[in-house]
């Protein structure tokens, strides 16, 4: 499995988890890469339709293409409780980042153990950077 492969996994997992972890709605906020932060709660996720956002100015969710959302942060979040912390912060040339253990550097691809998406591999010039922690990364 590959990196973006993953992520768009990891996707999927976050909007089967707000929507089984609350059966209500996600509220938080959502940042546009155009600057624009809109308050409300995340109705949807889907990759054939986009995130739906609801907002009070609204009559109904807007929906968004993912390529235009920069971030969303959760009013509240659940913590984890994994029993281990990712020990490596890896940064990708696209402005990905991944939490997770680098298992080992195989000719020109590096295998990363990540969370969410079990052993990916990418190619190593895909990496802007690497940081390590010996006391890990909290994941919440």
């Amino acid at each position: 499995m590959n990196v973006k492969s993953a992520l768009k996994i990891f996707v999927a997992l976050l909007a089967l988890f707000t929507s089984s972890a609350n059966a209500a709605s996600a509220p938080g906020l959502i940042q546009l890469f155009d600057g624009t932060s809109l308050h409300g709660t995340l109705e949807s996720i889907s990759t054939k339709d986009g995130i739906a956002w609801a907002f009070p100015a609204a009559q109904g969710p807007l929906v968004l293409r993912p390529d235009n959302i920069s971030g969303i942060r959760f009013d509240s979040v659940v913590s984890t409780n994994r029993p281990n912390k990712p020990t490596c912060r890896f940064r990708f040339h696209n402005g990905d980042e991944v939490l997770g253990d680098l298992i080992g550097i195989e000719g020109d691809n590096a295998v990363i153990q990540s969370w969410f998406g079990g052993q990916l591999k990418s190619p190593k010039q895909a990496f802007s950077s690497l940081q390590f922690s010996a006391h890990g990364f909290k994941v919440l």
